[in-house]
């Protein structure tokens, strides 16, 4: 089993394109809310209805805190796992080939090759 967890603030413009593309990826996520004012929480339960929506024991985004948070979040979960922002797509491999290839290995992890994409012109209008 293979699960994604990420935390979210007010992310109802990304999210969609984020949770359509990785639903269809890993076999649960977990989305750690922080009191989200927008529609960020029933975008998750109309995209991810079978996906766990938390709210945040934290009252206000830390980072240190966050990450204390998301790595006692993965500590309760058996199998495979990543944490992942709504600006972090994980993209181009086959998690279930890639999973099933380190089980088989030994290995307990993988490293996987980031690239950053930045598009270089202003836009005024982003909707």
């Amino acid at each position: 089993m293979a699960t994604v967890i990420t935390h979210v603030w007010n992310e109802e413009f990304l999210l969609p394109f984020w949770l359509r593309h990785h639903v269809p990826v890993f076999d649960h996520g977990i989305i750690i809310d922080y009191a989200s004012t927008d529609r960020t929480v029933a975008i998750c339960h109309e995209l991810a209805p079978t996906w766990e929506v938390r709210q945040s024991r934290n009252p206000d985004f830390n980072a240190a805190e966050c990450d204390v948070e998301v790595m006692e979040t993965e500590r309760e979960i058996e199998g495979w796992k990543i944490a992942l922002t709504t600006t972090e797509f994980l993209h181009g491999i086959n998690l279930a080939q890639l999973t099933e290839a380190i089980d088989c290995s030994g290995h307990n992890g993988a490293q996987v090759r980031p690239v950053a994409m930045v598009d270089m012109a202003e836009h005024a209008n982003l909707t």
